[in-house]
């Protein structure tokens, strides 16, 4: 058991250090220019002015930063409705586990890590508290669970893309003359999963997919 404890140590220091600098980077990180409600007031406009494209896409921005916001679901679904399109379905699992926005998730995951690092140094009596030390590992190790969840259900979001523009043409290659597989309607959701030139291969809901021109899709998160 001594023989262990050096390494043990250096483990815990190192996993608290690691956690405790990334809380530190965030904090001092500068602000996002992007807020929930900017983005909403901003789809409301699109909305009423008729740009269903990017009334969609500005909803999907600030859902992804307020994502238990009733009024920014209430009117994502009617602009949806309006054109006839579907909403994006998702299970409990990842409805529990987007319950807050990704920055709080990260805040979660460092926390947890300066947790864990703790409960090691506790353990082997670095601190006076030995007994807290239980309470800190099982707490910390949550915490970065329920962050590794998190990114694991939202990473493929990082993908979605709403097409702006009305029927727009989906190619067999990346190529404006390229043969037309079928059309998309303004406001579809789709999953970008390569890019070429001026062209991103996307994927639809319906497990359609091919080209389409890059100026005519935007990201949900931009890039």
């Amino acid at each position: 058991m001594k023989a262990r404890r050096p390494p043990a140590i250096v483990v815990g220091g190192v996993v608290a250090t690691c956690g405790l600098a990334c809380l530190r980077a965030w904090a001092a990180a500068p602000q996002s220019t992007y807020s929930a409600a900017a983005l909403y007031n901003a789809a409301n406009a699109y909305a009423r002015a008729g740009k269903t494209g990017l009334a969609i896409l500005f909803y999907e921005r600030a859902q992804w930063l307020a994502p238990r916001d009733p009024d920014i679901a209430a009117n994502l679904h009617f602009v949806r409705a309006a054109a006839q399109l579907p909403d994006a379905s998702s299970g409990v699992f990842e409805r529990v586990l987007t319950f807050a926005d990704p920055d709080t998730f990260a805040w979660l995951g460092a926390f947890g890590m300066l947790c864990i690092g703790a409960g090691i140094l506790c353990r082997w009596r670095v601190f006076a508290r030995r007994s807290w030390s239980p309470c800190l590992l099982l707490g910390g190790a949550l915490c970065v669970a329920l962050t590794a969840a998190n990114l694991a259900v939202i990473r493929p979001r990082l993908q979605a893309a709403v097409v702006l523009v009305a029927a727009a043409p989906v190619r067999a290659t990346p190529a404006p003359m390229g043969d037309e597989l079928f059309q998309m309607r303004e406001g579809d959701t789709v999953r970008v999963e390569a890019e070429h030139e001026d062209f991103e291969f996307v994927r639809t809901s319906d497990g359609r997919e091919g080209w389409v021109a890059r100026a005519g899709v935007a990201f949900v998160v931009p890039r």
